[in-house]
């Protein structure tokens, strides 16, 4: 009896860990639990969830009250209280038996539109060093946090770097990532929600698929300020965490106050350190927020080489950008920042990270970029040869073609519609537009349609070429199929096919930097890209912006953020390690 109700309980923990990891996944075990807890449990969710309002929730908790079931009196209770104030009072309630730490109470810049004026404003965190405490503290499974296997071989390497910098033994240490990005956050797209989050990508379980906020904010009241702010706060608790020690007083060197009494208590060793070995990111981030180069630096376009405008079309073995004297370490990144006279992200003051922590993610700079960029061109050269009086006639023709495609092949990720503008604007060089996932699904497609439908002349066999060394690409994306010497081939392959495409038909095909980045990302590493792209992350950040999406009330930077780090850590409960 004792054997069957410890399996009762670890299957009981075991779904709520994938109710953590899953986006939409329940927050119960069905088989676990009795009906009037399961129902307590739905409703519950659909409120946590922002599925529905606090007003409709407070009817539903009534309703169930006054039909008997058990469990509601008091979120009855609560729903007879001030409306004004439903929404705090419930997740009040949900988070008061919760195992994670509290929030902390920082103060950033931001924007305030009705004043046009930068001003100080609180908003919350949940601390890196808390959430492993807490994580410890519930579970005391070391091995699985400490676990490395999952790590590229880039953030490998880092960690054991900024180890032997700390004087740290690497074996011991938690490797961690970090992803910040805007994600959506309203009906029409019109507003966004900048997202810094933790992760734990050397796991190679389930813990490799969590993902914990660290903070939120509407992107409207970020303004050049904000982040590095923010990353101060975070880097005070990164910093004990590094260390395994809790810190002493607050992130500003000032005493505890009122909310910090829980905190104050928690003393001595945190159970384990923890150091930064990841930063992902996209394009616009990665400029933005930790002040890489862009695309428009005249002087460099990169961070890894001094690769610029002028000299990122050299994609051969011998471009001059691969040769060691023209490769960039952190340092020398950080001595060219400065003599240009501009900042340096406030990140690397973090224990350990430098250059080399950020990664290069292949679901911007190759599903949303070169990818993107390629079908473009292929799906505009292909017009031509289609049946129709016009050029919507014969991009209707086109969508049926890869209609029946996806029907035969029974695609999951595809294109709704296909217009000309989906193809071309008015200006520039023709770019599909699409999101990640459906162009990804699209290159066996490309390489399908250059080959029905391109002739033998020197231009269009290039282009049939570059689709199949895109595609050869895409197939070692599994860990599995993985081999880093094709991937090099096949990439600087399609690399060079298409500069000479631009140089052929340069209304067609442009050259953007994103293939310089194509090409750092698959011919300077020896790992899988896949091990550190942004699917899940992106994933993720959309569940939390459903959570964030206003229904009224307050609109400050401490109503949304609170609001939606509580809706998640009530949610999630920490998960069996």
């Amino acid at each position: 009896m004792r054997t069957l109700a410890h399996a009762m309980v670890l299957l009981h923990l075991f779904c709520l860990a994938l109710a953590m990891f899953a986006k939409r996944g329940k927050p119960y075990d069905p088989e676990a639990i009795s009906p009037s807890r399961r129902l307590r449990a739905n409703l519950e969710d659909l409120f946590v969830h922002n599925d529905v309002s606090a007003e409709r929730a407070a009817k539903l908790f009534e309703d169930a009250q006054q039909a008997r079931a058990p469990g509601f009196r008091k979120l009855a209770r609560i729903a007879k209280r001030n409306p004004k104030h439903l929404k705090r009072d419930f997740l009040r309630n949900f988070n008061k038996s919760s195992k994670w730490t509290s929030h902390y109470i920082g103060e950033v810049r931001v924007w305030d539109a009705k004043t046009q004026s930068v001003v100080w404003r609180k908003i919350p965190f949940m601390l890196p060093h808390e959430l492993l405490h807490a994580l410890l503290r519930r579970h005391s499974n070391e091995e699985v946090l400490l676990e490395q296997r999952g790590l590229a071989r880039q953030s490998k390497a880092n960690l054991v770097r900024a180890a032997r910098e700390l004087n740290l033994e690497a074996a011991y240490i938690v490797p961690l990532g970090l992803w910040v990005d805007g994600v959506p956050c309203n009906w029409d797209r019109g507003q966004s929600l900048e997202v810094v989050c933790l992760s734990f990508p050397g796991g190679t379980s389930q813990v490799a698929n969590m993902r914990l906020p660290l903070t939120v904010l509407n992107k409207k009241f970020v303004c050049e300020h904000t982040f590095e702010d923010i990353f101060n706060i975070l880097q005070w608790s990164m910093t004990a965490l590094a260390a395994n020690r809790f810190p002493q007083r607050r992130h500003d060197g000032l005493p505890w106050e009122a909310s910090d009494s829980r905190r104050q208590k928690l003393t001595g060793e945190i159970g384990l350190s923890g150091l930064l070995v990841e930063v992902r990111a996209d394009w616009q981030a990665l400029k933005q927020v930790f002040k890489l180069p862009g695309w428009r630096d005249k002087a460099s376009l990169c961070w890894r080489c001094d690769a610029t405008p002028a000299s990122f079309r050299q994609v051969g073995a011998d471009a001059t950008w691969r040769l060691p004297a023209h490769r960039l370490d952190h340092w020398h990144f950080a001595e060219r920042t400065l003599r240009a006279g501009k900042k340096l992200s406030g990140l690397f003051r973090w224990p350990g990270v430098t250059t080399e922590t950020f990664c290069v993610d292949w679901l911007h700079i190759a599903d949303l970029g070169a990818t993107r960029d390629f079908l473009g061109g292929l799906f505009w050269s292909v017009l031509p040869k289609l049946e129709g009086n016009s050029q919507e006639a014969r991009c209707k023709a086109l969508f049926t073609e890869l209609h029946s495609w996806y029907t035969l092949l029974q695609v999951p990720c595809r294109l709704d519609n296909l217009t000309l503008k989906m193809l071309k604007k008015k200006k520039g060089s023709p770019k599909l537009r699409a999101k990640a996932a459906e162009a990804r699904a699209l290159v066996p497609f490309a390489v399908y349609l250059a080959n029905k439908y391109l002739e033998d002349s020197p231009e269009e066999v290039t282009v049939k070429n570059m689709a199949v060394h895109l595609e050869a690409c895409y197939c070692m994306l599994s860990e599995d199929a993985y081999n880093s010497d094709l991937m090099k081939e096949n990439s600087r392959k399609f690399a060079l096919l298409y500069v000479a495409m631009e140089a052929l038909i340069p209304s067609i095909w442009r050259v953007k930097p994103k293939l310089h980045l194509f090409q750092e990302l698959c011919e300077e590493s020896d790992t899988c890209p896949s091990t550190c792209w942004t699917y899940r992350d992106e994933d993720f950040g959309g569940s939390l912006a459903s959570m964030y999406r206003r229904r009224g009330g307050w609109n400050t930077p401490w109503s949304g953020s609170l609001s939606c780090l509580q809706r998640y850590y009530s949610r999630h409960k920490i998960p069996s390690l």
